[in-house]
């Protein structure tokens, strides 16, 4: 396991709504054990670098288009997002190929189908075969905003599920504070 909640050589699958910080909270929790990732970036995505999160930026669209990209080994890698990795002509061959010898995190948005908002937009056939699933949830109550992280498949994993307040410090990241 690394950070406690993503499965090493696996390809692993952390979503939620738009802007509640999945990107930012799983590069915090990967520094905090000295890792540094690869942001595989489709969204170009700067509330890492606002939350001073440690890492390797590659704009995504670029690296698609580049026919010899090189795939790197031993290390973490983060596609933010599914979508518009898909969408930029991102097969899952190449998550496949890049899974091989690196633990792949890809970030995804939730769909809100009559209230059940902890179904990742990533076909449900696909979400089965990956290493785990982790949903992020905002919600806001009167004592304020909570991050929550549950557990949805992880096989592994030790600790509880929700994980309240997942990754959040006081104050909260930088980014939730803006929006």
């Amino acid at each position: 396991m690394l950070a406690q909640v993503f499965r090493k050589n696996k390809v692993n699958l952390l979503y939620g709504e738009s802007g509640c910080g999945k990107t930012v909270s799983a590069i915090k929790a990967l520094n905090n054990e000295g890792i540094e990732p690869i942001l595989f970036d489709f969204d170009d995505n700067d509330s890492p670098e606002q939350n001073e999160c440690s890492y390797l930026h590659i704009d995504g669209y670029k690296a698609l288009a580049d026919k010899n990209m090189t795939i790197p080994v031993d290390k973490v890698i983060i596609v933010d997002t599914w979508h518009t990795f898909k969408s930029a002509g991102g097969e899952i061959s190449l998550l496949d190929r890049m899974a091989e010898h690196n633990t792949v995190i890809i970030i995804d948005h939730n769909r809100d189908l009559s209230g059940k908002r902890d179904i990742p937009m990533m076909d449900e056939a696909l979400v089965n075969h990956l290493g785990s699933k982790l949903w992020l949830e905002r919600s806001m109550n009167k004592a304020g905003t909570h991050h929550n992280l549950h557990i949805k498949k992880c096989r592994g994993y030790k600790g509880g599920t929700p994980i309240a307040n997942w990754m959040r410090e006081e104050p909260t990241l930088n980014i939730l504070k803006e929006n």
